[in-house]
Protein backbone atom coordinates (compact mmCIF):
# COMPACT_ATOMS: atom_id res chain seq x y z
CA UNK A 1 0.00 0.00 0.00
CA UNK A 2 1.10 3.67 -0.97
CA UNK A 3 0.98 6.48 1.45
CA UNK A 4 1.90 9.87 1.05
CA UNK A 5 2.43 12.73 3.70
CA UNK A 6 1.07 16.16 3.71
CA UNK A 7 3.59 17.83 1.48
CA UNK A 8 2.60 15.45 -0.97
CA UNK A 9 6.14 13.05 0.01
CA UNK A 10 5.70 9.20 -0.37
CA UNK A 11 6.61 6.93 2.87
CA UNK A 12 9.26 5.82 -0.20
CA UNK A 13 10.66 9.22 -0.99
CA UNK A 14 10.64 10.51 2.75
CA UNK A 15 12.75 6.95 3.66
CA UNK A 16 15.31 7.71 0.93
CA UNK A 17 15.54 11.67 2.54
CA UNK A 18 16.34 10.15 5.80
CA UNK A 19 18.97 7.87 4.38
CA UNK A 20 20.37 10.49 2.66
CA UNK A 21 20.60 12.76 5.13
CA UNK A 22 21.93 10.08 7.89
CA UNK A 23 24.27 9.22 4.80
CA UNK A 24 25.46 12.95 4.86
CA UNK A 25 25.31 13.25 8.90
CA UNK A 26 27.81 10.57 8.64
CA UNK A 27 30.44 11.63 6.16
CA UNK A 28 30.21 15.13 8.00
CA UNK A 29 31.20 13.43 11.64
CA UNK A 30 33.88 10.77 9.80
CA UNK A 31 35.78 14.05 8.02
CA UNK A 32 35.45 15.79 11.38
CA UNK A 33 37.24 13.42 12.90
CA UNK A 34 39.60 12.00 10.41
CA UNK A 35 40.58 16.13 10.47
CA UNK A 36 40.88 16.35 14.12
CA UNK A 37 42.60 13.09 14.69
CA UNK A 38 45.35 13.54 12.63
CA UNK A 39 46.41 16.86 14.76
CA UNK A 40 46.05 15.03 17.94
CA UNK A 41 47.69 12.27 17.53
CA UNK A 42 51.05 14.49 16.04
CA UNK A 43 51.07 16.31 18.88
CA UNK A 44 51.05 13.74 20.87
CA UNK A 45 54.05 12.52 19.39
CA UNK A 46 55.41 15.44 19.10
CA UNK A 47 57.11 15.11 22.33
CA UNK A 48 60.39 16.99 23.65
CA UNK A 49 62.65 13.89 23.86
CA UNK A 50 61.19 12.73 19.77
CA UNK A 51 62.32 15.66 18.42
CA UNK A 52 65.20 16.78 20.41
CA UNK A 53 66.19 12.92 22.22
CA UNK A 54 69.30 13.79 24.11
CA UNK A 55 68.61 17.86 25.18
CA UNK A 56 67.06 16.43 28.82
CA UNK A 57 67.49 13.64 30.69
CA UNK A 58 64.29 14.01 33.26
CA UNK A 59 60.86 15.65 33.38
CA UNK A 60 60.82 17.45 30.36
CA UNK A 61 61.43 14.73 28.23
CA UNK A 62 57.34 13.53 27.96
CA UNK A 63 56.55 17.10 27.47
CA UNK A 64 54.43 18.24 24.52
CA UNK A 65 55.60 20.92 22.18
CA UNK A 66 53.05 23.58 21.80
CA UNK A 67 52.33 27.10 20.86
CA UNK A 68 52.61 28.98 24.05
CA UNK A 69 51.67 32.73 24.57
CA UNK A 70 54.42 34.89 23.72
CA UNK A 71 56.69 35.12 26.90
CA UNK A 72 55.47 31.99 28.56
CA UNK A 73 58.21 28.94 27.87
CA UNK A 74 56.32 26.24 29.63
CA UNK A 75 53.22 25.41 31.91
CA UNK A 76 51.65 22.33 33.33
CA UNK A 77 48.22 22.64 35.33
CA UNK A 78 48.05 26.29 37.13
CA UNK A 79 52.39 26.33 36.95
CA UNK A 80 53.53 28.88 33.89
CA UNK A 81 57.36 29.81 33.58
CA UNK A 82 58.52 32.35 31.90
CA UNK A 83 61.58 34.02 29.96
CA UNK A 84 61.63 36.26 32.77
CA UNK A 85 61.47 33.14 35.50
CA UNK A 86 64.60 31.59 33.38
CA UNK A 87 66.58 34.52 33.81
CA UNK A 88 65.88 34.78 37.65
CA UNK A 89 66.80 30.97 38.04
CA UNK A 90 70.42 31.90 36.58
CA UNK A 91 70.71 35.08 38.69
CA UNK A 92 70.36 32.43 41.46
CA UNK A 93 73.31 30.20 40.09
CA UNK A 94 76.74 30.02 41.95
CA UNK A 95 78.75 32.14 40.36
CA UNK A 96 81.22 29.67 39.38
CA UNK A 97 78.52 27.78 37.78
CA UNK A 98 76.66 30.64 36.18
CA UNK A 99 77.95 30.68 32.42
CA UNK A 100 77.61 26.84 32.51
CA UNK A 101 73.96 27.27 33.24
CA UNK A 102 73.26 30.39 31.29
CA UNK A 103 74.48 27.72 28.28
CA UNK A 104 71.97 25.67 28.93
CA UNK A 105 68.33 27.07 29.90
CA UNK A 106 66.48 23.88 29.19
CA UNK A 107 68.58 22.32 32.25
CA UNK A 108 67.29 25.34 34.30
CA UNK A 109 63.89 24.91 32.91
CA UNK A 110 63.49 21.51 33.91
CA UNK A 111 65.06 21.85 37.22
CA UNK A 112 62.27 24.43 37.71
CA UNK A 113 59.83 22.64 36.39
CA UNK A 114 60.51 19.63 39.16
CA UNK A 115 60.79 21.58 41.70
CA UNK A 116 57.40 23.23 41.17
CA UNK A 117 56.13 20.20 40.67
CA UNK A 118 57.03 18.36 43.34
CA UNK A 119 56.90 20.83 45.95
CA UNK A 120 52.78 20.93 44.84
CA UNK A 121 52.65 17.02 44.77
CA UNK A 122 54.48 17.29 48.45
CA UNK A 123 51.71 19.93 49.94
CA UNK A 124 49.19 17.79 48.49
CA UNK A 125 50.39 14.74 49.87
CA UNK A 126 51.05 16.62 53.26
CA UNK A 127 46.95 17.84 52.94
CA UNK A 128 45.88 14.84 52.19
CA UNK A 129 47.50 12.66 54.88
CA UNK A 130 46.95 15.05 57.90
CA UNK A 131 50.59 16.33 58.16
CA UNK A 132 51.71 19.23 59.31
CA UNK A 133 54.75 19.77 57.79
CA UNK A 134 55.23 22.55 54.50
CA UNK A 135 57.92 24.10 52.44
CA UNK A 136 61.03 22.07 51.86
CA UNK A 137 60.07 19.97 55.08
CA UNK A 138 56.94 18.62 53.45
CA UNK A 139 59.20 17.98 50.22
CA UNK A 140 61.17 15.90 52.69
CA UNK A 141 58.92 13.88 53.95
CA UNK A 142 57.55 12.95 50.92
CA UNK A 143 60.25 12.06 49.15
CA UNK A 144 61.14 9.69 51.79
CA UNK A 145 57.33 8.15 51.69
CA UNK A 146 57.72 7.67 47.97
CA UNK A 147 61.48 6.24 48.15
CA UNK A 148 61.68 3.81 51.11
CA UNK A 149 65.36 3.60 52.10
CA UNK A 150 67.14 0.91 50.05
CA UNK A 151 68.94 -2.29 51.25
CA UNK A 152 72.68 -2.77 50.25
CA UNK A 153 74.16 -6.16 50.09
CA UNK A 154 77.53 -6.70 51.25
CA UNK A 155 78.55 -7.54 47.72
CA UNK A 156 77.45 -4.35 46.62
CA UNK A 157 79.70 -2.67 49.22
CA UNK A 158 82.50 -4.92 48.33
CA UNK A 159 81.95 -3.82 44.71
CA UNK A 160 81.82 -0.04 45.76
CA UNK A 161 85.07 -0.41 47.99
CA UNK A 162 87.33 -2.22 45.41
CA UNK A 163 86.41 0.49 42.95
CA UNK A 164 87.41 3.21 45.45
CA UNK A 165 90.27 1.41 46.29
CA UNK A 166 92.71 4.67 45.65
CA UNK A 167 91.16 6.57 48.70
CA UNK A 168 90.74 3.84 51.33
CA UNK A 169 94.98 3.27 51.16
CA UNK A 170 95.58 0.13 53.52
CA UNK A 171 92.24 0.06 55.78
CA UNK A 172 90.07 -3.09 54.51
CA UNK A 173 86.81 -3.79 53.78
CA UNK A 174 86.22 -5.60 57.05
CA UNK A 175 87.24 -2.35 59.12
CA UNK A 176 84.59 -0.43 57.30
CA UNK A 177 82.51 -2.42 55.91
CA UNK A 178 79.39 -0.50 57.66
CA UNK A 179 80.48 2.87 57.07
CA UNK A 180 80.90 1.98 52.78
CA UNK A 181 77.25 -0.01 53.69
CA UNK A 182 76.42 3.56 54.21
CA UNK A 183 77.49 5.92 51.88
CA UNK A 184 76.26 3.20 48.57
CA UNK A 185 72.64 3.38 50.64
CA UNK A 186 72.88 6.77 50.47
CA UNK A 187 74.14 7.10 47.30
CA UNK A 188 71.07 4.23 45.93
CA UNK A 189 68.57 6.55 48.11
CA UNK A 190 69.99 9.74 46.24
CA UNK A 191 69.42 8.06 42.70
CA UNK A 192 66.07 6.57 43.37
CA UNK A 193 65.02 10.52 44.31
CA UNK A 194 66.17 11.40 41.38
CA UNK A 195 64.45 9.15 39.34
CA UNK A 196 61.58 10.03 41.40
CA UNK A 197 61.44 13.19 40.71
CA UNK A 198 62.32 12.92 36.81
CA UNK A 199 59.00 10.99 36.57
CA UNK A 200 57.61 13.63 37.45
CA UNK A 201 57.37 14.79 33.54
CA UNK A 202 55.19 11.31 33.37
CA UNK A 203 52.44 12.07 36.02
CA UNK A 204 51.94 16.04 34.87
CA UNK A 205 50.91 16.70 31.32
CA UNK A 206 53.49 19.61 30.76
CA UNK A 207 53.52 21.51 27.71
CA UNK A 208 56.35 23.88 26.43
CA UNK A 209 57.46 26.41 23.63
CA UNK A 210 57.74 24.38 20.43
CA UNK A 211 59.68 28.05 19.03
CA UNK A 212 61.82 28.53 22.40
CA UNK A 213 62.39 24.89 22.56
CA UNK A 214 63.75 25.39 18.25
CA UNK A 215 65.98 28.11 19.93
CA UNK A 216 67.43 25.92 22.38
CA UNK A 217 67.78 22.66 20.11
CA UNK A 218 69.80 24.56 17.05
CA UNK A 219 71.66 25.79 20.23
CA UNK A 220 72.41 22.33 21.59
CA UNK A 221 73.31 20.89 18.54
CA UNK A 222 77.14 22.43 18.74
CA UNK A 223 78.15 21.33 22.19
CA UNK A 224 81.05 18.49 21.58
CA UNK A 225 78.55 15.43 22.30
CA UNK A 226 75.70 16.61 19.78
CA UNK A 227 78.16 17.10 17.23
CA UNK A 228 80.06 14.12 17.45
CA UNK A 229 76.84 12.25 18.13
CA UNK A 230 75.72 13.33 15.08
CA UNK A 231 78.01 13.05 12.68
CA UNK A 232 77.24 9.98 11.38
CA UNK A 233 79.81 8.38 12.77
CA UNK A 234 79.37 5.99 15.82
CA UNK A 235 80.57 8.12 18.61
CA UNK A 236 82.53 7.20 22.63
CA UNK A 237 81.81 9.46 24.99
CA UNK A 238 83.86 9.36 28.07
CA UNK A 239 82.71 11.84 31.41
CA UNK A 240 85.10 11.62 34.12
CA UNK A 241 87.83 14.10 35.72
CA UNK A 242 91.44 14.40 35.35
CA UNK A 243 93.26 13.06 37.85
CA UNK A 244 90.36 11.10 39.41
CA UNK A 245 89.19 8.13 37.27
CA UNK A 246 92.92 7.86 35.61
CA UNK A 247 92.42 4.31 34.65
CA UNK A 248 90.24 5.38 32.00
CA UNK A 249 92.38 7.98 30.03
CA UNK A 250 95.17 5.42 28.92
CA UNK A 251 91.66 3.82 27.59
CA UNK A 252 90.47 6.80 25.80
CA UNK A 253 93.98 7.72 24.11
CA UNK A 254 94.47 4.05 23.27
CA UNK A 255 91.10 3.77 21.25
CA UNK A 256 91.31 7.77 20.13
CA UNK A 257 94.20 6.32 17.97
CA UNK A 258 93.27 3.30 17.16
CA UNK A 259 89.53 4.28 15.77
CA UNK A 260 90.51 7.85 14.70
CA UNK A 261 89.26 6.58 11.06
CA UNK A 262 85.87 5.01 11.67
CA UNK A 263 85.10 6.30 15.32
CA UNK A 264 84.03 10.10 17.05
CA UNK A 265 86.17 9.67 20.90
CA UNK A 266 84.76 12.84 23.13
CA UNK A 267 86.03 13.13 26.47
CA UNK A 268 84.36 15.27 29.05
CA UNK A 269 85.16 16.91 32.08
CA UNK A 270 82.69 16.39 34.52
CA UNK A 271 84.60 19.51 36.96
CA UNK A 272 84.54 21.56 34.07
CA UNK A 273 80.96 21.02 32.22
CA UNK A 274 78.81 19.99 35.01
CA UNK A 275 75.85 21.17 33.83
CA UNK A 276 76.56 19.12 31.00
CA UNK A 277 77.17 15.95 31.67
CA UNK A 278 74.11 16.19 34.11
CA UNK A 279 71.43 16.74 31.07
CA UNK A 280 73.11 13.48 29.38
CA UNK A 281 72.39 11.73 32.44
CA UNK A 282 75.99 11.43 34.50
CA UNK A 283 75.13 10.99 38.25
CA UNK A 284 78.59 9.87 38.96
CA UNK A 285 81.94 9.16 37.06
CA UNK A 286 83.33 7.58 35.24
CA UNK A 287 80.54 7.15 32.77
CA UNK A 288 81.14 5.91 28.74
CA UNK A 289 78.23 6.39 26.65
CA UNK A 290 78.56 4.45 23.18
CA UNK A 291 76.07 5.91 20.19
CA UNK A 292 76.13 4.23 16.71
CA UNK A 293 76.00 5.55 13.11
CA UNK A 294 72.89 7.55 13.50
CA UNK A 295 73.46 8.91 16.99
CA UNK A 296 71.25 6.59 18.52
CA UNK A 297 72.42 5.48 22.38
CA UNK A 298 72.88 2.03 22.12
CA UNK A 299 75.41 0.98 25.61
CA UNK A 300 76.34 3.09 28.45
CA UNK A 301 78.75 1.90 32.08
CA UNK A 302 79.03 3.19 34.46
CA UNK A 303 82.23 1.81 35.85
CA UNK A 304 85.53 1.97 34.44
CA UNK A 305 85.91 -0.06 31.52
CA UNK A 306 89.15 -2.38 30.09
CA UNK A 307 90.21 -1.73 26.50
CA UNK A 308 89.29 -5.01 26.27
CA UNK A 309 85.66 -4.12 27.48
CA UNK A 310 85.48 -0.99 24.74
CA UNK A 311 86.81 -3.13 22.07
CA UNK A 312 84.60 -6.27 22.43
CA UNK A 313 81.65 -3.23 22.55
CA UNK A 314 82.98 -1.43 19.65
CA UNK A 315 83.45 -4.83 17.56
CA UNK A 316 79.94 -5.77 18.29
CA UNK A 317 78.63 -1.83 16.67
CA UNK A 318 80.37 -3.07 13.69
CA UNK A 319 83.24 0.16 14.28
CA UNK A 320 86.29 -1.62 12.43
CA UNK A 321 89.85 -0.11 13.87
CA UNK A 322 91.09 2.76 11.94
CA UNK A 323 94.14 4.10 10.59
CA UNK A 324 95.33 6.34 13.22
CA UNK A 325 94.58 10.63 13.58
CA UNK A 326 92.73 12.01 16.56
CA UNK A 327 89.60 12.88 17.20
CA UNK A 328 87.50 15.06 19.60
Amino acid sequence: MNCSFADGASCNDRTNLKGAGMKIFCAVVVLALVSVAPATANETRRTVASVYPSICAGALRNAILSDLKDGVIAECEDIKITAKDIEDEIAKSPEHKREQVRKYPVHVLEQTLIKRLIAKEAKEWAKKNGKSDTGDAAVSAYLSFQVPEPSVTEEEAREFYEEHAAMFGEISFEQIKDAVISVVRDEKASEAQDRFKHDVGKRHAIRVSSSWMKTQGDKWSKNPVEKARLSGKPTLVVFSVIGCCDRMLPVVELVRHSYADSLNVVFVNVSEEEVLSSIYGVRGIPVEIFYDAKGREVFRSNRSMSIKDVVDKLREMGVTVGGGGGSE
